[in-house]
């Protein structure tokens, strides 16, 4: 066999088996992927009172710190909820961060939310 053929089979092998594993993973990503990886609570990761000075002071944001802590403790038990539940949670508390006052209400809405993912 000559080296220029030997080069042609070797360069449309690699471009095959390229073209095969991208299809692969594209058809089978859920398979392949690793949720653990890229789990990111909103404010676990970060200093939770500098983060929000802009939050006007009422029982709630302390009960809201609380619970960023509590989450930060039990990262362990809940780095198994899947990723898209995680971004669920996070559009959540964005929304309830947005009018600088967490309310009672709003509290306690993404404590069952956040609850029930755990389940």
């Amino acid at each position: 066999m000559k080296k220029g053929c030997f080069l042609k089979l070797i360069f449309f092998t690699v471009i095959i088996l390229a073209i095969g594993l991208y299809l692969f993973q594209q058809k089978f990503d859920d398979i392949l992927s690793t949720n653990n990886s890229e789990f990111n609570i909103p404010y676990i990761n970060i200093d939770i009172s500098d983060k929000l000075k802009f939050i006007k002071e009422t029982p709630e944001k302390l009960g809201f710190e609380k619970f960023i802590s509590e989450a930060k403790s039990n990262y362990n038990k809940i780095k198994d909820i899947p990723v898209d539940q995680i971004e669920n949670i996070s559009e959540t508390i964005d929304e309830v961060l947005r009018d600088s006052i967490i309310t009672e209400k709003e509290l306690n809405y993404i404590r069952n939310k956040f609850n029930s993912l755990k389940k």
